[in-house]
């Protein structure tokens, strides 16, 4: 089943729908102030004042913010300083307890506490206790955690390979122009014990597309049709959708990086992200 929300393509649906929910759901307690106003304007300020147990002074400011404000303004605000106290350590014991972490990896705070109190002691610094060094940790933009080296079944470290973070397709995103986004894809086809791989590309803007059928599929075959594409492409191409298949790795994308043209990657099990060239493809 297929669910649409109905604010989507109305810029600012959902923030004016938030303002709404927030003001027309009132807490309780500016429903009180709003009923003892007009218990005031009935029964006069000293009857509603003996009755919600407020002072007068207290019912006049009400009265002020209500006029000046509108009811949301008898909701009570966040209560909480403005200026917070924050830590303040010698530089020292910061790289002392980064050092503690470091040398015996990844130490709690209740043994960092035991080793760290002597040497404050021998130095005259104030020493943290077990919690403080616990929030010191847990403030660090690294949580001061040192990642052990992974070793292989001889003993060896194995080096920690980053993955590579792809480019994907924007959300919504529709080309406004000829040559500005080209989706392709490789199909199989059968007939018997023929197979051929049919590799297509589409301009999702004017819908000018191509096709070639080959007898196997690799990054070599499809860098080449895209190099022979490209000549009989009207315009220049920009920007190129493809799956993660491996006839899209290698010299494919080598060849979209040596002409300047951005190679973006569909989600894995996620057609619709490149669905103009996959309806071409039926």
């Amino acid at each position: 089943m297929l669910m649409q929300h109905i604010g989507v393509g109305y810029f600012g649906y959902y923030r004016a729908t938030a303002y709404a929910m927030k003001h027309s759901l009132m807490p309780e307690i500016a429903k009180l102030r709003m009923k003892a106003l007009n218990f005031w304007d009935k029964h006069g300020i000293r009857a509603a004042a003996d009755a919600f147990d407020v002072s007068t002074r207290t019912l006049y400011w009400w009265r002020r913010l209500l006029r000046t404000g509108g009811p949301e303004a008898l909701i009570p605000r966040s209560k909480a300083p403005l200026v917070r106290r924050s830590r303040h350590w010698h530089p020292d014991v910061l790289k002392e307890i980064r050092r503690l972490r470091t040398e015996l990896p990844n130490l709690g705070k209740e043994q960092i506490f035991v080793r760290l109190k002597p040497w404050c002691e021998a130095r005259h610094f104030t020493c943290p206790s077990t919690s403080t060094i616990g929030r010191i940790i847990a403030g660090a933009h690294d949580k001061m955690r040192m990642i052990p080296v992974r070793l292989s079944a001889r003993g060896k470290a194995r080096l920690i390979k980053k993955r590579s973070v792809k480019p994907r397709r924007p959300k919504q995103y529709r080309p406004v122009k000829t040559g500005e986004l080209i989706g392709m894809d490789a199909i199989e086809l059968r007939m018997g014990d023929l197979r051929r791989y049919i590799i297509t590309m589409i301009d999702e803007h004017s819908d000018y597309a191509l096709a070639l059928a080959v007898p196997s599929l690799n990054s070599d075959i499809t860098s080449h049709f895209f190099s022979k594409a490209t000549k009989l492409f009207p315009v220049a191409i920009r920007q190129v959708v493809t799956d993660n298949g491996k006839e899209f790795l290698g010299n494919f994308d080598k060849t979209l990086q040596e002409a300047s043209i951005k190679h973006i990657w569909t989600y894995p099990y996620t057609p619709k992200m490149n669905a103009t060239c996959e309806r071409f493809n039926r």
